[in-house]
């Protein structure tokens, strides 16, 4: 098994933060996991996990990121590794710094709109696409103060 960087907090940590509510493979895809297991939370930026857990406990509803793990046909929503077709190839996935997902029971306009309305409390977040299906958050860096809406 391969053992990425310490990043500037440990495995034990990034596993608290997830739980109850997640687990390591919503944010990766099978391949990656099958390679670093529980390790494999390290390549998501903790900002952005922040960020969907905030989420989740904001809305007090599940949030569903990757669903490989209970069968389900959605692999492609977090980590992007270099080999996955989805996406380009500096897309902020591939970084670590984006994620995928829609809250059950509320349109992703709504919970766009939301978390605009309420930057201060996912602060992470710089940009979002707009006009899609699911929640796109990012933290790409723009000198932008306001969260950024883009169309893919």
């Amino acid at each position: 098994m391969v053992i990425p960087p310490k990043n500037r907090d440990s495995l034990k940590s990034r596993l608290e933060l997830i739980k109850p509510h997640f687990i390591v493979q919503e944010f990766v895809s099978k391949r990656v996991y099958d390679l670093l297991g529980d390790y494999a939370i390290l390549l998501i930026d903790r900002g952005i996990i922040e960020t969907v857990v905030a989420v989740r406990e904001f809305f007090q509803c599940p949030v569903v990121i990757n669903t490989w793990k209970n069968y389900g046909a959605i692999d492609g929503r977090g980590y992007r590794d270099l080999k996955e077709n989805t996406g380009s190839t500096g897309s902020m996935h591939r970084k670590g710094g984006a994620l995928d997902f829609v809250v059950q029971g509320i349109s992703s306009r709504i919970v766009r709109e939301t978390i605009i309305a309420n930057r201060h409390l996912f602060p992470h977040v710089t940009r979002m696409e707009d006009k899609v299906e699911w929640v796109h958050i990012d933290n790409k860096f723009t000198e932008k103060v306001d969260i950024e809406l883009f169309q893919p």
